[in-house]
């Protein structure tokens, strides 16, 4: 829930049946803050978050970051091992933990002057102020909740450490094995689905100037892309087909997961598997 900040009681409840079910869930900012408009005295979803409300909403300021908590060793900070702080969310949440929570891999390093030169350097290295909350509420339900706005701040300001946090709290989030994963150049949007007999993966180049503030504009093809599926408990490869290049592909029957390469995709590209 991307600040899904105007949620009923109703949607609220539904939300909480779906994490009672085994679902999972990933929240920021001011979600559940509001119902129908009016603001509520603490978030809807407050005891999924283990996170109560304790005011207003404030700027994080100009010069504000994320430290990075090595010492969690938490999937979340994945590939920031050289990293000692990022920036963080443009806007910040005010909250307290209501439930238990361990050493928390993300904290706040307070914003600091950014003139004069001489007054550029934190005042403040190192507090115990969590800047995410994340804990597991069974075998399959975890729950993930940002009280920045990490995804509005990365939208406006593109930082691919933001981008980076916010992919592996949804992994960490899922808590199961992806079904596909897409490596190679470019910016490529991944579908999969299942039929009874078959399993397709959709490969959609974004890859483009203006993918993210206007029309797309040209095809830039992009390739080689190492695709690695992971099929069904039980299932094995009989056939698999490029459906809109035609190429020929490589693939060893009988491999769970299945790995092949995709030569190029110049607007898009479909991988349909037959299982055997």
């Amino acid at each position: 829930m991307p600040n899904a900040a105007n949620l009923t009681d109703a949607e609220c409840e539904k939300i909480r049946q779906y994490v009672q079910r085994g679902g999972s869930l990933l929240a920021t900012f001011e979600s559940s803050l509001y119902a129908e408009g009016q603001r509520r005295s603490d978030f809807g979803l407050a005891d999924l978050f283990g996170v109560s409300c304790t005011g207003s909403s404030e700027s994080s300021g100009q010069n504000g970051y994320f430290r990075i908590e090595h010492k969690t060793m938490h999937p979340i900070i994945a590939g920031f091992e050289t990293t000692r702080q990022i920036v963080d969310a443009a806007r910040r949440a005010s909250v307290r933990a209501i439930a238990d929570f361990g050493p928390p891999p993300l904290t706040r390093i307070p914003s600091y002057p950014t003139d004069p030169m001489e007054h550029i350097y934190p005042r403040v290295p190192k507090t115990a102020i969590p800047e995410v909350f994340a804990r597991e509420l069974s075998d399959r339900s975890r729950v993930v909740y940002f009280p920045g706005d990490v995804d509005a701040t990365f939208d406006a300001d593109m930082a691919p450490d933001l981008a980076r946090l916010i992919a592996n709290a949804v992994i960490w989030a899922m808590n199961e094995p992806q079904p596909a994963t897409v490596v190679g150049p470019g910016l490529i949007e991944v579908t999969c689905w299942q039929q009874a007999a078959s399993m397709t993966v959709h490969l959609f180049n974004c890859t483009n100037p203006f993918m993210l503030r206007s029309a797309y504009r040209e095809d830039i093809p992009v390739g080689p892309q190492e695709v690695t599926i992971r099929l069904p408990a039980g299932r094995m490869a009989g056939e698999v087909q490029l459906l809109v290049s035609g190429a020929k592909l490589e693939f060893r029957r009988g491999d769970n997961p299945v790995t092949l390469t995709v030569p190029s995709v110049v607007d898009h590209e479909v991988i349909a598997i037959d299982f055997a």
